[in-house]
């Protein structure tokens, strides 16, 4: 909606309807009323339905960025573009959150084109978050806060945000929608209530004791369970150990038919106990209550639970990461998320209204807290486990875990697939039988929501962490020589630390990696001077391919000095980083090299030598 101060631009409001006085917006403004549109690019619109009303297909990117220069040309130069997705309680939750997606990559796809070059996007949604007790959850809009950290990462230079405002108190939503104007540099999610600026914070939790999960219900010995996911990788696992280690009678659905590996995966588990498989789309709520219906018959008994696996495989999105920004990403690439995490939980939720006390465990991914480059698609999805946990917790009091978890190794669709991207990014790998432990762990506790294997001593994951439970435990100034003595730089630290609280470490660097947008990339800083970290002893590049290959990892890293023998991930690498750093690759060398190339040979000298075995296009 808005320029902040030292921003000159006319604020665009692209709504339905809108009362302007209520949100108090001044200067220059238009409003643009949603009309119909395909979503392909060949929508009705952009139409001037008075000098500052305008109509446009909100989901069609074609006739957004053609809208923006109209606005442009009549107007002058953009300052924000403002997003508003009011509640719809009424309307299905999986219709409004494709539409709500829609209009929202068509957005981020119009600006990533050009239009309106260098104004920020702020979404305001009511109930997207639930941040406070009393809060009503809109399962049309809970998956947005991670396709917006998702564009907030895949366009580091402009200021994306949304900004979730109280359903319950609307007279506190001018103030707010000031404050979120005024404010040019926050990205990601916020949440206002009672005139206070929340975001999302991870605090540590400690696992309860083993007695606990009798108290919890899950897993119970001889229960009765649906487990979603049919029979690949971590639904095996998970229904493996409740069909050994606790007698459970089990109900296995999943898409595929049983045949082939499935078919010896299903043998095992039978010779374990009591387990059942049928092929349906969890999506479909009427096969999925069937199913259960004549399960319960045959069991002689109602169900105790529901562990709801199911998703779409978005692995091989690594072979073409540029594809799946969320500017680029298709409405299939939605739907086939959607579908499973979606769609499936609302039909695993119709089957459980008439069984109130069935335990549900949403299995999701940490990307659904924190978002994904490239992967936001997948991140949306599981950030509606989230949101709907929130709902069927708070609203409902129904006895539910959403379990968001990071890496499972060897297993599943990451089955043969390096872990260094996860690794990167502060996710620590899981092995099955760990995952397991966790599970139990998890679900003996009483918060509802948890992400499982963040790692809290890596900065990436550092900065999510509520400041309340961390302590400073020393003052890290790095510096560059760059022929200044080392005893000069003491002295001046010194100087101005002299009364510092905590112990003053001193750590010299090759170079200060920068981000994107030139400022210091304080995570990588921090990563790159950790106490007892391990480096490779420096070894120049050999030869001119390798020269001219450590010059674009420079460049794609921020200036890092970077030797042969050097890994992409120590230098602090990142999917991000990545689709640069392949780019650059492809114009100069004229080869293309997949982003899962690099993570299985992320050292220079692997990466030239790959370069090497393949032919100029």
């Amino acid at each position: 909606v808005g320029a902040g101060p030292g921003v000159d631009g006319v604020r665009v409001v692209l709504a339905e309807d809108i009362d302007l006085p209520r949100l108090a917006v001044d200067g220059p403004v238009v409003t643009v009323r949603r009309a119909t549109g395909t979503g392909t690019g060949t929508g009705t619109g952009p139409v001037r339905e008075a000098p500052a009303r305008y109509a446009a297909a909100l989901d069609d990117r074609d006739a957004l960025r053609r809208l923006l220069a109209m606005v442009a040309a009549d107007h002058g130069p953009i300052g924000t573009v403002i997003l508003t997705l009011p509640p719809e309680p009424d309307g299905d939750p999986h219709d409004r959150l494709t539409r709500a997606t829609a209009e929202f990559a068509a957005l981020a796809g119009a600006l990533a084109d050009g239009a309106a070059d260098g104004a920020g996007l702020l979404v305001l949604t009511s109930g997207s978050v639930h941040a406070r007790d009393g809060d009503t959850v809109d399962l049309g809009t809970c998956a947005l806060p991670a396709l917006v950290r998702t564009a907030a990462d895949e366009d580091p230079g402009r200021p994306v945000r949304l900004a979730d405002l109280p359903a319950t108190d609307p007279g506190a939503w001018p103030a707010a929608v000031r404050a979120e104007l005024a404010d040019r540099d926050r990205r990601g999610v916020v949440a206002v209530r009672g005139g206070t600026r929340l975001r999302p914070l991870l605090a540590p939790v400690t696992a309860g004791p083993a007695a606990d999960r009798q108290a919890q219900g899950l897993p119970s010995t001889g229960g009765r369970y649906l487990v979603t996911g049919g029979l690949g990788g971590i639904a095996h696992d998970v229904a493996g150990y409740l069909a050994a280690a606790h007698g459970a009678r089990l109900l296995l659905v999943g898409r595929s038919p049983a045949d082939g590996e499935r078919a010896d995966r299903l043998a095992g588990l039978r010779a374990l106990g009591d387990v059942e498989y049928r092929q349906l789309d969890v999506a479909d709520a009427t096969a999925l209550t069937e199913a259960v219906t004549a399960a319960e018959a045959r069991w002689g008994g109602g169900l105790d639970g529901v562990l709801h696996l199911a998703g779409a495989d978005p692995t091989a999105q690594w072979e073409h990461l540029e594809r799946h920004t969320v500017a680029r990403e298709t409405p299939e690439g939605f739907a086939a998320h959607y579908r499973a995490k979606v769609a499936g939980t609302l039909a695993v939720a119709d089957v459980l209204e008439t069984r109130p006390d069935a335990h549900l465990v949403l299995f999701g991914s940490v990307n659904g807290e924190f978002g994904g480059h490239s992967f936001g698609a997948y991140s949306a999805a599981n950030a509606f486990l989230a949101g709907f946990a929130d709902h069927w917790h708070h609203e409902r009091h129904r006895p539910v875990h959403c379990l968001s978890w990071s890496m499972w190794t060897g297993t599943g669709m990451n089955r043969g697939r390096s872990a260094a991207a996860a690794v990167s990014r502060g996710f620590r790998v899981i092995d099955p039988a760990d995952g397991l432990q966790l599970f139990l762990d998890a679900v003996a506790t009483p918060h509802h929501r948890l992400a499982v294997g963040p790692d809290p001593s890596n900065p990436a994951v550092m900065e999510e962490l509520d400041p309340d439970r961390l302590r400073a435990g020393e003052a890290v100034v790095a510096y560059t020589a760059d022929g200044v003595a080392p005893e000069t730089v003491r002295a001046a630290a010194a100087a101005g630390l002299r009364r510092c609280p905590v112990p003053v470490r001193l750590v010299e660097v090759t170079a200060v990696p920068k981000g994107a947008d030139g400022t210091v990339d304080t995570a990588a800083l921090l990563r790159d001077t950790a106490p007892g970290r391990t480096s490779r002893p420096f070894t120049a590049p050999v030869g001119e391919r390798e020269e001219k290959l450590a010059a674009l990892w420079a460049q794609a890293l921020g200036g890092s000095r970077v030797g042969r023998d050097s890994s992409f991930f120590d230098l602090g690498g990142n999917s991000i980083r990545a689709t640069r750093l392949l780019a650059l690759v492809e114009d100069v060398f004229g080869v293309r090299v997949g982003t899962q190339e690099l993570y299985e040979h992320p050292t220079l000298a692997a990466m030239a030598e790959e370069i090497g075995r393949r032919p100029a296009a």
